[in-house]
């Protein structure tokens, strides 16, 4: 279980980090 709370915090700071680099990227997509 706490392998799988890991991973889960892994993936979603990735995908995070992703969401913050496409706002980045398309600041006129509000």
């Amino acid at each position: 279980l706490l392998d799988n709370i890991l991973e889960y915090i892994e993936y979603t700071e990735w995908r995070n980090n992703v969401i913050q680099n496409t706002k980045s990227q398309n600041p006129s997509s509000d």
